[in-house]
């Protein structure tokens, strides 16, 4: 392909290129090209804006599967998330992906409750916290700041994640808990296990 096809190949992903939907193409343009370091920004930001797309979906689908009595498979897709974000945020050291395992680890120890399986219900709430302490000692919201494969150097104009809890992971703990005990007040066992959860936590703030 010629030079000036290609640009114009670009120009016109760019156009479209709503939420990085095409940024893969636009990293092979550039790959094809020989630019290695333009290819590599556009292939890290498309891969971290998938995961969190991911995670988001996840996040707001576990309420329905819950109130559906689906608990297997909400378990399922939250574990997924952990491992995934695990990985991609070298295990929630700082940065975004701390906080976001923080919250994700909140619905997982609420889970394991309604589980019955107390002990790692009470292991996954102080993950919770730890990575919430992590976040909180270096908070950053860009998708950049400890990723695993992030591989462009370019730091101009990175990507934020949008957080709905807000402030400090640490106080979001307690607003995730306080939220979903106000949701499932009806639910006999989703309570239960909720208040379970807010029990574990208070033992490790003590």
């Amino acid at each position: 392909m010629l030079e000036d096809d290609t640009d114009k190949k670009i120009e016109l992903l760019r156009d479209i290129n709503i939420n990085a939907i095409y940024n893969a193409e636009i990293g092979e343009v550039y790959r094809d090209r020989g630019n290695q370091e333009k290819a590599y920004e556009y292939f890290s930001e498309g891969l971290y804006m998938g995961i969190m797309e991911t995670t988001n979906t996840i996040g707001h689908w576990f309420d329905a599967l819950i109130k559906n009595n689906q608990i297997h498979t909400c378990l399922s897709l939250v574990e997924f998330c952990i491992d995934l974000m695990c990985k991609a945020y070298s295990n929630g050291e700082c940065g975004i992906g701390a906080k976001f395992l923080s919250q994700i680890e909140v619905i997982h120890s609420v889970l394991l409750h309604h589980e019955k399986d107390a002990k790692k219900a009470a292991a996954s709430i102080n993950l919770a916290y730890q990575y919430a302490l992590n976040f909180d000692k270096n908070p950053a919201y860009d998708l950049k700041t400890g990723a695993t494969f992030w591989l462009g150097k370019n730091d101009d104009d990175l990507p934020i994640a949008f957080d709905e809890q807000g402030g400090g992971a640490i106080e979001g703990i307690s607003g995730l808990l306080n939220d979903m005990k106000d949701e499932y007040k009806d639910n006999t066992k989703v309570s239960s296990a909720v208040n379970k959860s807010i029990r574990d936590y208070q033992q490790i703030k003590k």
